[in-house]
């Protein structure tokens, strides 16, 4: 069973010069590959900025948590683990990045820290649920338009079950 980075707890995470402290909050999602957070990226100035924030930490796996710690007993499964986070970011990236999708994709960084890696997404400019209760029909059909194709393209490229592995999580 996997044991879950408790609410509060600030980890620090860095990627190339770029570094992140981030305070968790609830879990928000239990997938197959990864525990997904509500949480607060925590700035130079001390400002909290709402984020999401998935840890790989697959299901199964033969991992012993200690504090924010991970610890992998097969170095193999970390890896292969590993590389599913990241040619899964690098799909996302390149479905962002294009035009014909449009804009519903969130971006996400990618940052190792504590045995493991994390997807850390920004929610300041996302949409609430109240601000979509009063979308109208032709709104609607064209996001699920968007969504069609991003999922067309997502099985074109083999990854449609991770897609929706992470929808669900967050």
């Amino acid at each position: 069973m996997r044991k879950v980075l408790s609410p509060n707890e600030i980890i620090v995470l860095k990627n190339g010069d770029s570094a992140r402290r981030i305070k968790i909050g609830q879990m928000i999602g239990d997938g197959a590959t990864c525990i997904a957070y509500e949480a607060e990226r925590i700035t130079e100035t001390g400002a909290m900025l709402r984020c999401r924030v998935k840890e790989c930490y697959p299901f199964g796996a033969h991992i012993v948590r200690e504090g924010v710690l991970l610890c992998w007993e097969d170095e193999d499964e970390k890896v292969a683990a590993f590389k599913r986070m990241k040619d899964a970011h690098e799909l996302l990236t390149q479905l962002r990045n294009d035009e014909t999708v449009g804009n519903s994709i969130t971006s996400a960084e990618l940052f190792e820290g504590n045995g493991t890696i994390y997807s850390v997404m920004e929610l300041n400019h996302a949409s609430t649920y109240e601000s979509d209760k009063s979308t109208s029909l032709p709104e609607i059909l064209d996001t699920m338009r968007v969504l069609t194709e991003v999922v067309g393209k997502s099985i074109a490229k083999d990854i449609c079950i991770w897609i929706l592995n992470r929808a669900i999580s967050l």
